[in-house]
């Protein structure tokens, strides 16, 4: 009984818990690899569309990760949960969209930057939803 739990210890500190700091590591490269490449100053737009598109996807792996880790009823709490963070982050960028195409008509063409805040501003709203999960991963 003591030989199996120090080996589910071992285990646990020597491959679980250092998936999870990686994944707060992985946010603060994709961060700094963002601003790289905005400090660039070359098609910055698309810097932040592929800041969006990391976040997203790595929310996804996030949000798997530690619902595969609940038991059935707090899985069910995490989906409802979810659920609920998804319609605020459907208002969120329907918001920041509409302000986008507020800019466009009110200039008659769509200016790069205030679309390159756009999606900055939405993948900052999806970063703050994956360090929430990942800390929920710690406790």
């Amino acid at each position: 009984m003591c030989r199996t739990y120090i080996i589910t210890s071992i285990f646990f500190g020597l491959f679980i818990l250092p998936c999870k700091s990686q994944t707060i590591n992985t946010v603060d490269s994709l961060d700094n690899e963002c601003q790289a490449c905005l400090d660039e100053g070359k098609f910055m737009l698309g810097c932040t569309i592929t800041f969006y598109n990391q976040m997203d996807s790595l929310l996804n792996k996030v949000y798997k990760k530690l619902r595969s880790s609940l038991d059935s009823s707090k899985r069910d709490g995490l989906i409802k949960e979810e659920k609920e963070w998804l319609r605020k982050r459907d208002k969120y960028f329907n918001q920041t969209r509409a302000k986008l195409e507020k800019v466009q008509k009110a200039n008659g063409y769509l200016p790069q930057d205030d679309e390159m805040f756009m999606y900055e501003d939405n993948a900052r709203f999806v970063k703050k939803r994956i360090l929430e999960l990942i800390k929920r991963l710690n406790n």
